[in-house]
């Protein structure tokens, strides 16, 4: 599992501790994508330092930056397999890797796109400012009426006609078209995940944790105030939960525990391998923790 802090920190777990490595910037680390522990991407922007573009790469031995083929900063990462990767961010840039360059693609807007997820090469969604959606379909990206202004900061969905997308509320789409729902207490919305149509989580401000059961929508008691901004799981009795103040929280299936994560930075993201021990966790000054006890991060 991959966790990504605000600044540019990478942590990385893999099943037993935290250790720490190099991430080779100091750029805020945005997102994070992997088919395999071995082949894992990570996307970097913010206003913190300056962007370039930045997309790192880890083998399963070190990070290192790679020409993503733009200067813009990059919000958002997502693939369907190795050859066909798409990163998105600011001015409405999409770029596309095949297995060789990135590539830059017509998105045919120029506002901040923030997040990028599909369900295939041919099936593929990118939200932003403005209540942004575009779709492509495998040969064109196309605008989608969101109804709504907000911010969309994060997109997931367990099938092509059940897709959630976060702002300040919530949107689901049905295959057909995008409607907002009344989800939780009238906190905002910030990330999205599930393991299944019945399985969903929302996490926002305030510590809000809002599960879906395939029927109705339950807050969950947290044990934090502080705003979650990434969960992630690799089923329904492991889920990880990160935001503010270094806050890292683990569901087990029968409630939210904390995890001493030994830092006050912001967590950004989070990504992890569902059939193995791989977790990575990101953030501050550059650098990936590595695990080294299920309940403490150990800096080295």
């Amino acid at each position: 599992m991959y966790v990504i802090k605000f600044d540019g920190t990478l942590m990385h777990h893999d099943g037993t501790d935290w250790l720490r490595k190099d991430s080779r910037t100091t750029t805020d680390i945005k997102d994070v994508w992997s088919d395999k522990p071995d082949n894992v991407y990570a996307v970097a922007g913010g206003s913190a330092s300056p962007c370039n573009g930045a997309i790192l790469h880890y083998d399963g031995v070190r990070w290192q930056p790679i020409s993503s083929g733009t200067q813009t900063c990059l919000s958002g990462i997502w693939g369907s397999g190795p050859r066909d990767i798409y990163a998105v961010g600011g001015s409405g840039v999409v770029m596309h890797y095949d297995g060789t360059n990135w590539q830059p693609m017509d998105s045919s807007t120029q506002v901040q796109l923030s997040a990028v997820w599909g369900t295939g090469p041919r099936d593929v969604y990118a939200v932003g400012a403005q209540g942004t959606i575009l779709h492509y379909d495998g040969a064109r990206w196309r605008p989608m009426e969101s109804g709504t202004q907000q911010f969309l900061r994060r997109i997931w969905g367990s099938s092509p006609d059940d897709i959630y997308a976060t702002g300040g509320k919530m949107l689901h789409y049905d295959g057909t078209s995008w409607r907002p729902i009344n989800v939780g207490d009238g906190r905002s919305h910030i990330a999205v995940w599930g393991s299944r149509s019945d399985d969903v989580y929302t996490v926002g401000s305030d510590g809000m944790i809002v599960h879906y059961d395939g029927q109705h929508w339950i807050t969950m008691a947290s044990g934090t105030i502080e705003w979650i901004y990434g969960i992630w799981g690799s089923g329904p009795n492991d889920v990880y939960a990160i935001g503010a103040t270094g806050t890292l929280l683990h569901y087990d299936g029968h409630g939210w525990s904390p995890m001493e994560s030994g830092t006050s930075a912001r967590f950004e993201s989070i990504w992890g391998d569902v059939n193995g021990r791989t977790r990575i966790v990101g953030g501050e000054g550059g650098v990936i923790y590595h695990m080294t006890s299920p309940k403490q991060f150990i800096k080295r």
